[in-house]
């Protein structure tokens, strides 16, 4: 007389593999959280070494001289404000922005780690994305009209002086505070206030910035960041936000 064999799993058995798929899961969610989230650190500053060409190739073109950090066009309408990102206007008009005629896509001055919607963004008339980075205004247009620019010729650490950088800032009119993207990078002492800018926003608190000489690095903050993760690269100016 022939026994049927029984190949199928006895409760027991079944609940031992699930209990080991929960035990893996829980193991690998968290490497692959991190893993994107090292990914999407790693698209920021790709996206930042592409604007650093865009403002390699400006310089080029414009005598060695730095981008204005605002000026004022005439389209669509006279005396609108426009910064390096684009006009202040609903919807933002990028091509008379100097720099974006150098940049491939305006995509480009986004960070993954600044989604659309985490925060209000910055400018009276803007309802859209513009900039997740911001520019050291304070060396390259020190009066922000582009009246007077540095010339790359004049900088002498370029591999230390921060051109853009993660950026963001607090609107405390609001009740509570308002995180908006940033357009101005804050040194660490201007006008004797310290507001810090600086957007230490990806995976182990952490900051992208690009330099004057095109290289782009992860920085960690000197010091304690604020609750909204602002902080500063340095206790000082000198070299990163202001060279002596």
């Amino acid at each position: 007389m022939n026994r049927r064999t029984n190949n199928a799993f006895t409760l027991i058995e079944l609940l031992v593999v699930v209990a080991i798929l929960a035990i893996l899961m829980t193991i690998l969610v968290p490497v692959l959280g991190h893993i994107q989230a090292v990914s999407r650190r790693a698209l920021c500053l790709s996206n930042l070494r592409a604007c650093g060409q865009a403002v390699g190739q400006y310089t080029i073109a414009n005598k060695t001289l730095y981008f204005p950090y605002s000026t004022y066009v005439s389209t669509p309408r006279p005396y609108t404000k426009c910064y390096f990102w684009g006009t202040d206007t609903d919807p933002v008009k990028t091509a008379p922005a100097p720099l974006m005629s150098h940049l491939e896509s305006p995509d480009l001055l986004l960070c993954p780690d600044l989604p659309w919607g985490s925060y209000v963004p910055q400018g009276a008339r803007v309802t859209e994305e513009t900039t997740a980075f911001a520019y050291n205004a304070k060396t390259f247009d020190p009066f922000l009209r582009g009246t007077n620019c540095l010339s790359s010729m004049l900088v002498e650490n370029p591999s230390e002086l921060i051109l853009f950088a993660d950026a963001a800032i607090v609107d405390y009119w609001t009740a509570g505070g308002v995180l908006k993207n940033s357009a101005y990078l804050e040194p660490p002492v201007s006008g004797g206030a310290r507001v810090p800018t600086n957007h230490f926003r990806h995976v182990e608190q952490t900051t992208n910035v690009l330099f004057a000489d095109g290289h782009a690095e992860t920085m960690t903050p000197v010091g304690e960041v604020d609750e909204w993760n602002l902080g500063f690269v340095g206790e000082r100016n000198d070299p990163y936000y202001i060279q002596n």
